[in-house]
């Protein structure tokens, strides 16, 4: 390479760091801790700009914070229960009845004996640690072949699988 001029500076930039720049101090804000490590909880600070700024770590407030956070979270379990019951009354026997059990019928008419043995333990083999898909399966042998020889083909497959 030629350059215009006869010299040619190199620009090497050093910066010695130091070492507290590693570390962050972190400190609790006032009028923001709760006391009970859910800093920032929108329950248990009042806005900045208000003249009455206080947080729950004040007189009576801790108590009051702590029952709105449990409060809030019994309210949403009892959602979630009403709900599961809903699903397990409704929408459960629902699905049994227009999708599970037709589809039983329907495997245990098509197939004969053999052909069903190896439809049933190639689905166990397939889903051994997912139970929900094969689980129609073992009705299936259950009922086809009787408690014990379906149990022995349903086990066979969970090994192999």
């Amino acid at each position: 390479m030629t350059y215009a001029e006869a010299y040619v500076v190199t620009l090497l930039k050093i910066a010695i760091e130091d070492p507290k720049d590693d570390y962050i101090i972190l400190q609790e804000l006032k009028g923001l801790g709760s006391g009970n490590g859910r800093d920032g909880d929108s329950c248990c600070s009042l806005p900045s700009s208000s003249s009455s700024s206080r947080s729950c770590s004040s007189v009576g407030g801790g108590f009051w914070c702590s029952l709105w956070w449990w409060s809030k979270l019994v309210l949403v379990f009892i959602f979630l229960a009403v709900v599961g019951v809903c699903f397990f009354l409704w929408i459960g026997p629902f699905l049994m009845n227009k999708e599970v059990i037709p589809i039983l019928n329907w495997e245990t008419e098509t197939f004969s004996k053999p052909v069903l043995a190896i439809f049933i333990f190639t689905s166990v083999a397939i889903f051994p640690t997912i139970l929900l898909p094969s689980t129609p399966s073992m009705w299936l042998a259950g009922m086809s072949f009787g408690y014990g020889f379906g149990f022995l083909s349903i086990i066979s497959g969970v090994i192999i699988g």
